[in-house]
């Protein structure tokens, strides 16, 4: 039996001085010690502080419990080390300078850990730090320990778990950004330097995004300070095979472990971990897009932001028994260029992700229905590198790898593109959008690359089209983005000899088409009317289809719809009706079903602006009765909006108002900002009429009236700031225009200047919220009462009540303060269950912090709030 004092730290390495942050980490750590588990593994990649986590909770431990702390470093034990090895260097932490007499020191390590008088409470926490490169011995010595120590908590640190079977894991992510540039910050001071101005203060916060909040590599930048300033240390982030981070050499010799010393010596430890498949497998991930990771205190992470890629698409490209489709010129993507030294298998793709995840080289991301996975930048840098030294005299890997990425992506989405030609009604408008918006990165990069391929710049102009042709350049990214794609293209394709061929004279209606709809009326009318007379060879052909625009004179169905658009957008014109028709017809002979039912779209607009409006109502409602059984949500919405300017300008305000904010509804749901720009303008419009049937005698009180132009003046400063953020002037899209200056006219004939002026600085009116896929009931008319996307405390509000009743319940415990770990632990779910649903109030309130929950909270649950936030554990 041996005694000893209770309360006793051994081997715990001296507290380092400025522990930054990471209390969301500590909040899920100590209530496991706490609880008294048998195994606690803290896994994350290196250097992203499990160590000094575990230190900070053993030391919160013993302060609270008095509980004796063991602390065994494993670091410095040799790869594959043997059971032997590490029992040793237990037996020397745990028994110090105590000798045991007559028995082995492991025995002697059994006996004094199981001695009941170790505590009061016969408990001890042991903590082995570093345990990836000994996992085999580790898990056994790990087993061993708890099977014969009965009052025995084992906390491990590594990259990747013990494997016992009720061991509790706690995955170690990023810093959040404020607590990476606090890390940055000091780590600056102590090269002498300082960030003196917001301009250092910015420059050092975007180092810390290209380093994802890695607190280890954060450091080891801020160390570059004492041989160059920020701004070299930011231009040698580029992300890419060019990046110099792991070039960086930082001087450091002492007191810090080799693997630490930078970021390549830090990623080379867990690379050497793996078999060669794994090493392979990591390698090809580089060519997807890096992720994001990020602090749970910062939801608008690679889910939602797009980044990393699902298991079909690695599959895919990194197999070596997959063949892709067509790259430029028809030139096939072959399954291998060449056949490496190991080979994957599409077959075992997948075992290896897990194993990788296993070892905190690559990040999942799980949704309630997906999983995607990632490299971090540093990661990515590190694996692009390594893939680029397996290329040979002949193969390019990195290019081969490229090509595979950019056929990946271009035939995902002709494949959507040709079902929807033939089968517009199986075309999942919902679903398309989503999955793009999570390739969204990807599809960049393929873009991109191929403008950096010489010869290759087609399939890049290819999936740009094939995006407007989808509607995706409308609903999931700025229009300027893909209008730049399409001059980058452009202008690369002229200097090709074979200038212009049928695929650039498409392209070019495209840019005139979507520079229209950006509200560049004078460049659209220009690249449009260079496509029609290169596409006729006739250099009068636009002052004749000026002049006797029901000639056909033989234009493609693309180029004719642009035509039409033109009209309608620039011209507001009325001969927009009759080329619109033609160009759906066009369509419709060449079996493009889905591109008949967009131009359909249009010409369902230009009836309610232009028509006459029992026209207008009739041929608005065909339409919407037509895509309604389609059951297509984007396209209802357009339809909804072309009804509402109908009923509008047929004196039907109440109606047009229903009808605007169904189609608001729907490209809320959609997340289609575009389209959310636009039915606001409607509502506006609907708006308007109501004011004018109130002024002349409708019934409608004052109050009502200054409550609907009050809205209108929201909404014309919300349009204007939307307008700005997805690069549309709205002043270049004539019908918009119109409609919005009859509605501002009307809120101005009701509000004084002042008071105008006031409401239209109140932007929040359009942000992105999802407050406004409540749809009104039928029949019902909302007023500017209930002001969509603006905090309402009363107990309708729609944005409180845009949560489901759960979200609503972990929002309140929330707001009072309880962290997720303690809400997990109120509700009985698990930590990971109640991160995903912060994030999803996150999304749906649109705010970045748990602070900001109390602006949408009922009135009559303010008092709940209070309650909770009172009883919230300390």
């Amino acid at each position: 039996m041996f005694d000893r004092r209770q309360g006793v730290l051994r081997g715990l390495p001296i507290a380092s001085v400025g522990f930054v942050g990471r209390e969301q980490e500590l909040d899920r750590i100590s209530p496991l010690l706490l609880g008294r588990p048998r195994l606690v593994t803290l896994i994350g990649s290196g250097g992203i502080g499990k160590t000094r986590l575990a230190e900070e909770a053993v030391r919160r431990l013993h302060r609270a419990r008095h509980t004796p702390i063991y602390w065994t470093q494993l670091a410095g034990l040799a790869t594959d080390a043997d059971i032997t090895a590490i029992k040793e260097t237990i037996a020397e932490t745990v028994l110090g300078p105590i000798s045991v007499a007559g028995t082995s020191a492991w025995d002697g390590v059994m006996d004094f850990l199981a001695c009941p008088d170790v505590a009061q409470n016969a408990r001890s926490v042991l903590v082995l730090d570093n345990c990836e490169h000994v996992l085999r011995a580790a898990s056994e010595v790990v087993v061993e320990l708890l099977d014969r120590v009965a009052g025995l908590t084992i906390v491990t640190t590594s990259r990747e778990p013990i494997g016992w079977v009720d061991e509790h894991l706690v995955v170690i992510g990023p810093m959040s950004v404020d607590e990476s540039l606090e890390v940055f910050r000091r780590r600056v001071e102590l090269t002498g330097r300082h960030l003196t101005d917001a301009a250092q203060i910015d420059m050092a916060r975007a180092i810390c995004r290209h380093l994802h909040g890695h607190p280890l590599h954060v450091r080891l930048a801020a160390a570059r300070m004492f041989y160059e300033p920020l701004p070299m240390i930011l231009r040698q982030l580029t992300g890419d095979v060019e990046d110099r981070r792991m070039q960086w050499e930082y001087g450091l010799r002492v007191g810090v472990e080799s693997r630490h010393r930078s970021i390549g010596d830090d990623i080379t430890w867990s690379y050497n971990l793996c078999q060669d498949d794994e090493r392979l497998l990591f390698d090809r991930l580089s060519i997807f897009a890096p992720s994001r990771d990020c602090h749970p205190e910062e939801p608008d992470t690679l889910v939602a932001g797009g980044a990393g890629a699902d298991l079909a698409a690695i599959e895919a490209i990194c197999s070596d028994d997959t063949a892709l489709g067509a790259d430029q010129g028809g030139a096939a993507c072959p399954a291998a260029a060449h056949q490496p030294s190991t080979l994957l298998p599409r077959s075992e793709i997948r075992v290896l992700l897990e194993r990788l995840v296993r070892k905190s080289l690559v990040s999942a991301h799980n949704s309630t229905t997906s999983v995607r996975y990632s490299l971090a930048e540093s990661l990515r840098v590190y694996a692009q590198q390594r893939l680029v030294e397996r290329s040979t005299g002949t193969t390019d890997e990195l290019a081969r790898l490229a090509r595979r990425h950019r056929c990946y992506y271009h035939d995902t989405l002709l494949e959507a593109r040709i079902r929807a030609r033939k089968e517009p009604k199986y075309l999942d408008e919902v679903r398309i959008h989503e999955w793009t918006r999570k390739e969204w990165s990807n599809i960049r990069l393929a873009i991109e690359s191929s403008f950096n391929d010489p010869g290759r710049s087609e399939i890049g102009l290819h999936i740009s089209m094939t995006l407007i042709s989808l509607q995706v350049s409308f609903a999931v990214s700025p229009l300027p983005t893909t209008r730049r794609w399409l001059e980058t293209a452009l202008h690369t394709a002229r200097m090709n000899l074979q200038w212009p061929t049928q695929s650039h004279l498409m392209a070019l209606s495209a840019l005139g088409f979507v520079r229209l709809c950006e509200g560049a009326a004078d460049r659209g009318t220009q690249a449009l009317e260079e496509c029609l007379v290169a596409s006729t060879s006739d250099p009068d052909v636009v002052q004749r289809l000026r002049n006797n625009p029901e000639t056909d004179v033989g234009l493609p169905a693309e180029i004719e719809f642009a035509w039409g658009t033109e009209l309608l957008f620039r011209e507001h014109s009325v001969d927009a009706l009759m080329v619109l028709d033609r160009a759906a017809g066009k369509f419709f002979d060449n079996g493009d079903l889905f591109g008949e039912l967009c131009v359909r779209t249009f010409e369902a607009f230009a009836a309610g602006f232009i028509a006459p409006p029992d026209e207008a109502l009739k041929i608005c409602r065909g339409y919407l009765q037509s895509v309604v059984e389609l059951d297509a949500i984007g396209t209802a919405a357009w339809g909804n909006m072309a009804l509402s300017i109908a009923l509008a300008r047929a004196g039907r305000a109440r109606e047009a108002l229903l009808a605007a904010d169904n189609a608001i509804a729907a490209m809320a749901q959609a997340r289609n900002q575009w389209g959310k720009l636009w039915a606001s303008g409607f509502r506006m419009f609907a708006l308007a009429h109501l004011i004018t049937e109130g002024l002349a005698g409708a019934g409608i009180d004052d109050r009502r009236l200054t409550s609907f132009a009050s809205e209108i003046a929201q909404r014309a400063g919300g349009m204007a700031a939307l307008g700005k953020r997805l690069g549309v002037d709205i002043d270049g899209l004539a019908p918009l225009r119109e409609h919005i200056g009859t509605a501002v006219k009307a809120a101005r004939s009701v509000l004084s200047d002042s008071a105008f002026e006031a409401a239209y600085r109140q932007e929040a009116l359009l942000r992105p919220t999802r407050d406004e896929t409540m749809r009104p009931a039928a029949g019902t008319l909302p007023t500017g009462e209930m002001l969509l996307g603006l905090p309402d405390r009363s107990d309708t509000s729609p944005v409180w009540h845009a949560l489901s009743q759960t979200e609503r319940e972990v929002a309140v415990l929330a707001a009072a303060g309880w962290p997720n770990s303690a809400i997990a632990a109120r509700r009985g779910r698990s930590t990971k269950t109640i991160n995903a649903q912060m994030y999803s109030i996150f999304q749906k309130l649109t705010i970045r912090s748990r602070d900001n929950i109390i602006r949408f909270v009922p009135d009559r649950q303010r008092e709940e709030v209070a309650r909770e936030h009172a009883q919230r554990p300390r």
